[in-house]
């Protein structure tokens, strides 16, 4: 089991809502624009943890919602770019702001997560439910 952090703020337009509605992850670009985040887009496996989150420069990292890759076949879903199945399992969570650990890849639109304290707050969610 892999964890992976997406961004889903869609220039300025926060999509968590949207993507919990339609059970979805998406990246917001075309493929041909990131092949990069798409390589690691497509390194999410099926009961791989997902979050959603937020970071900006000035802010800690936020926790907006939490699920499981339930399909990894990448489709294109209307309005809300390319994506895979996601059952989200804690969909309304307090952001939790956590303390910066200088793991730099924070503000990028997809990335693995490593952060032990991280990850156990995911797990622990998920286990709650």
């Amino acid at each position: 089991m892999a964890v992976f952090g997406l961004g889903s703020n869609y220039e300025g337009t926060d999509m968590t809502e949207k993507f919990v509605k339609n059970k979805v992850a998406c990246i917001g670009y075309e493929p041909d624009e990131t092949p990069t985040l798409y390589n690691v887009f497509k390194s999410i496996k099926v009961g791989d943890i997902v979050y959603l989150k937020s970071k900006s420069p000035n802010s800690g990292l936020k926790i907006k919602a939490v699920g499981i890759a339930t399909s990894t076949t990448l489709k294109s879903y209307k309005n809300l770019g390319y994506g895979i199945h996601v059952n989200w399992i804690v969909e309304t969570l307090p952001l939790k702001d956590f303390k910066d650990d200088k793991y730099n890849v924070r503000c990028n639109t997809i990335y693995e997560e490593y952060n032990d304290e991280i990850i156990q707050f995911l797990v622990s969610l998920i286990c709650k439910k």
